[in-house]
């Protein structure tokens, strides 16, 4: 049976978030909970648009059947998102079919009660309506992106001398050689530290590198606002490069910024590794990880040693990727000579993020310490399984110690340490491989006898 708290999970939907505590109490009195269990269908393509849909637990499926055999995977969809409100708007028929991939309990809404919902309570509309226009831009950004095909990779500096031209530079030469696609790099909205780094005193509006890319070093100078500007600028380079790496300075979001992170597919804050330096970068993550899809643009943090000069050891493994300081560097102006020297840990960092420009989804996998719930136990075994397994279908896989606390229905709030065992993937692999994900999760459950295992995809955490 499905026994959940019916006004709480509504509490952390989209839709009914900002409601008041009463009329929630009265829609949970009037909704339903129902139970499917893994490949079940919940609602049919064709369908009648009767019942929205509210996500209490679990992992659906919407597809398209497109021919006998053959279907079209639309999206995964998590605790907390709704489906079937525009069938019910617009009352047409089902346009989907909606699968369950893990157990999922759905709250259920009939048509008539929701419309009521809608015009007693306008917040509701509203966060509708916010819901649908999301849907539309993002639909429109996908369609945007395939149209272009250009890549866009966006550096933020966070600190001076951090090493942004340099990171930029070779994250160019890279993309060049290995896609054979026109690539540019350009340091926005001037280009001042690029011409000073590379010692360049050409006035052209671009620089051709020996390495096959182009430095652009000048941008139309125009009275636009800045976003405006920004935006021609980038529609301007997505129609002659197919790679392009764009480097700013910046602390804080502002509205030329604002635009490059619609661009970008990946998106790399870089900086020092003083406590200073991360606070900026940990501020600056958090409000750009708010205006991003993660399941469409990767987040990455990068701290350099540019200089010889003390660091915070601790922060070597806060940021994703850590850069020592290379006495051996040779400086970015020699980068045209045909001996130029690219460190092995600078080398790997460039590597992995271009890795990851294509694999911008995170999956990852939540292993307790303990077994029989609450009982101590050495999982080291489970947990390589795990790499194992996902590095085996993604590529790698990399683990973490971490402190988790849950609440048990048996044990009440249990505190243990867990390992996240996590990969990076393309979202052909990521819907290839889901089912054996959530097979693979319900194995490690039943063998360590746990009342659940937590599965977390692009941040979003679902129990098995």
């Amino acid at each position: 049976m499905c026994q959940i708290n019916i006004a709480e999970k509504l509490r952390n939907s989209t839709l009914f978030k900002s409601l008041p505590e009463e009329p929630l109490q009265a829609i949970a009195q009037k909704a339903k909970c129902r139970q499917f269990f893994p490949n079940e269908i919940i609602e049919l393509e064709g369908n009648p648009s009767n019942s929205l849909y509210i996500i209490a637990n679990g992992i659906v499926a919407v597809k398209k059947i497109v021919s006998a055999g053959k279907e079209h995977l639309f999206a995964y969809l998590m605790q907390g998102s709704s489906f079937g409100e525009v069938g019910i708007i617009e009352n047409r028929p089902r346009s989907a079919t909606v699968q369950a991939v893990s157990d999922v309990d759905v709250i259920v809404i009939q048509r008539q009660e929701f419309m009521e919902i809608l015009h007693r309570f306008p917040v509701v509309a509203i966060e509708l309506a916010r819901t649908l226009g999301n849907y539309l831009t993002e639909t429109n950004r996908r369609i945007s992106r395939i149209k272009t095909q250009a890549k866009v990779i966006l550096i933020i500096n966070t600190s001076e001398g951090a090493g942004g031209t340099t990171l930029g530079c070779l994250l160019c030469e890279t993309l060049a050689e290995k896609t054979h696609h026109p690539t540019a790099y350009i340091e926005y909205p001037t280009t001042h530290h690029i011409t000073a780094d590379l010692r360049l005193k050409t006035r052209e509006k671009k620089y051709h590198h020996r390495s096959g890319f182009d430095i652009i070093l000048q941008t139309e100078d125009s009275n636009l606002p800045d976003a405006a500007r920004t935006t021609i600028m980038l529609d301007t380079l997505m129609n002659d490069y197919r790679n392009i790496v764009v480097a700013v300075y910046a602390s804080s979001i502002d509205d030329s910024l604002a635009i490059l992170l619609e661009y970008a597919n990946l998106i790399v804050l870089l900086g020092k590794p003083t406590i200073e330096n991360w606070e900026i970068i940990q501020n600056l993550y958090q409000n750009v990880r708010k205006r991003i899809r993660r399941e469409e643009t990767g987040l990455f943090t990068v701290l350099n040693c540019a200089k010889k000069e003390s660091y915070v050891a601790e922060l070597k493994h806060e940021a994703d990727f850590f850069i020592p300081y290379l006495y051996d560097f040779s400086p970015i102006h020699l980068s045209e000579q045909e001996n130029y020297f690219v460190p092995d840990p600078l080398k790997d960092t460039v590597h992995s993020l271009i890795e990851r420009l294509e694999r911008n989804h995170q999956i990852g996998i939540f292993i307790p310490t303990t077994i029989n719930t609450t009982e101590p136990f050495d999982t080291s075994v489970y947990v390589q399984q795990t790499l194992n397994f996902l590095a085996s279908r993604f590529g790698g896989a990399t683990s973490r110690l971490s402190e988790g606390v849950w609440n048990s229905s048996q044990q009440g709030l249990v505190g243990e340490q867990v390992h996240f065992v996590f990969s990076y993937t393309t979202q052909s692999d990521l819907s290839r491989y889901m089912d054996e994900i959530i097979e693979f999760v319900r194995k490690l459950k039943k063998e360590l006898n746990q009342e659940a295992i937590a599965l977390e995809i692009d941040d979003k955490l679902t129990i098995i």
